[in-house]
């Protein structure tokens, strides 16, 4: 019997969802691509819901990486680096649609109605690497009403607002951009960092 590393699993399960997509994808297509019997598959997990939560987290970790890596290097007043860290993430985003396309889909399947939770350790991972993003975003707005670059009467919901509509929008331009394209003679990129443009003329202090 052939043994394979958890951590192998779940990095080719993300090659082989990205390729077909997750609603398409078999746990015996994942196991037919690793080379190991379905039963030896669930051995490690229980069921696709379990692998999907896995594979997540990996694209997250990847994800707040560069995002660390990003905010760390930042310089500049507050409202510079909210806009120097936003377009960057847009280029991101542009840079790797499928990944894009598959947190949407997660998004879309794992919607308030489905009953599935995983393991409590699990979903704290999870949890844990959905907020660094957040934490950025935030810690960036803060230091922008602390220099007095950035006002807005509400942090927490301006970073929800920022969040919510720029990871929104890059789903859907990572699944519809084409036809978004067709439809406006404007690529989703171009309009997604124009959104931009207005959140940075919108929370600068124009008093500075």
């Amino acid at each position: 019997m052939k043994k394979v590393d958890k951590n192998i699993i779940i990095m080719q399960a993300k090659q082989i969802i990205m390729e077909k997509s997750y609603t398409l994808t078999t746990m015996d297509d994942i196991a037919n691509h690793i080379g190991i019997s379905r039963r030896t598959l669930y051995r490690h997990f229980q069921s696709k819901e379990d692998l999907a939560y896995e594979v997540l987290i990996l694209i997250l970790k990847k994800w707040n990486t560069f995002s660390t890596n990003l905010y760390d290097n930042l310089t500049g007043t507050g409202i510079m680096q909210l806009k120097f860290f936003l377009l960057a993430l847009v280029d991101e985003m542009a840079n790797n649609p499928s990944v894009i396309k598959l947190i949407g889909e997660f998004d879309y399947y794992f919607n308030d109605n489905v009953k599935f939770k995983p393991t409590e350790s699990v979903l704290q991972i999870y949890e844990n690497e959905s907020a660094v993003w957040d934490i950025l975003l935030t810690n960036i707005l803060e230091k922008g009403v602390e220099d007095g670059t950035i006002i807005t009467p509400d942090i927490a919901l301006t970073e929800a607002t920022i969040s919510n509509v720029l990871w929104s929008f890059g789903q859907r331009i990572a699944m519809r951009g084409e036809k978004i394209e067709n439809e406006t003679g404007l690529s989703g990129t171009k309009i997604i960092k124009n959104q931009i443009e207005l959140y940075f003329d919108a929370l600068k202090n124009k008093n500075i």
